[in-house]
Parts: structure tokens; sequence; C-alpha cells
């Protein structure tokens, strides 16, 4: 007996015309689902590819000017001493690309000796639901930021 139920489960899951309505409902809802998870995953797999090759194709290009025209004229204006205070004095505003939330910084000295060491700081955006691929939304910091937002607006987005 159980076979013979078995035999006749297995015919109707193999023939899509057999199955019943609420089961047909479910099985295509979750087939759904999945495939538009595939696509947004597929979707932003594509856009970091594109963005990837920009950066490698235009980006140090475009830094090289800005090092030249905005940075450098800014740096030869401005001591060391004067640099370090006006970073420890200052809080500064990171608008999350993700969520739209905007970020308050304020620099420690081990973050300052670390960002003179060369080390990307890592900040959590601060909005607990804010999400990039089922992860918490990081900022990455550097001198180089750091150096562009000195010479640049207050609000920046990265």
């Amino acid at each position: 007996m159980e076979k013979e139920i078995d035999l006749h489960v297995d015919l109707i899951l193999k023939t899509y015309t057999f199955w019943p309505p609420w089961f047909k409902l479910d099985i295509n809802g979750r087939i759904s689902r999945e495939v538009q998870r595939n696509m947004t995953s597929n979707y932003n797999t594509s856009v970091r590819v594109g963005v990837e090759e920009k950066k490698r194709e235009e980006w140090q290009p475009y830094l090289e000017k800005y090092m030249r025209d905005s940075i450098l004229p800014y740096l030869q204006k401005i001591s060391i001493t004067k640099f370090i205070q006006e970073i420890s004095h200052r809080s500064f505003q990171l608008n999350c690309q993700i969520c739209g939330t905007i970020n308050t910084l304020k620099i420690t000295s081990k973050g300052m000796a670390d960002l003179f060491q060369g080390i990307t700081l890592t900040i959590p955006c601060q909005n607990p639901q804010c999400k990039d691929e089922h992860l918490q939304s990081n900022f990455s910091f550097s001198l180089a930021t750091l150096l562009i937002f000195l010479t640049e607006p207050p609000t920046m987005s990265i």
C-alpha cells in the first residue's frame, strides 16, 4: 500500500498539470522568490564588476589630477601640526550610499596613527538596519579620503 502511494505521489509530482492548486501556488512562489533573489545577486555582482573596471581604467588618472590640483596646494600651505589639530577638532559627515544615513566620524588619536601608517579604517554605518548583501554596511576611510574631506565641502558620500 505504501509503495502504491509513493508511486502515485511521484506521478503527480512529475506532471505539473496534476498538481493541486495550493501546491502550484506554493512552488511557483518559491521559484519566483529564488529567481528574484538570484537576479538581484547577479545584478549586484555585475554592477560591482563594472565599478571595479571603471576604477582600474579611470580612477588613477582622476586621482593624479585631483592630487595635483587640490591636495598638493592644500598640503603646501598647512603645517603638519596644524593638519593634526584640524583633524582632531573636526567631525566628518559620511553619507551612506546604501541607506542615506548621515554618519558622523570623529577620528581618535589611534585612528590618526593608523591613517598615517597607511591603514584604512573600517567604520560601520550607524544605521543598524543598513545591510550590504546581508552584512552590516561599512565605510572605508583612508588618509586619501581624509585629504579629500579637508579640501572638499563638509558632507561627502562614500
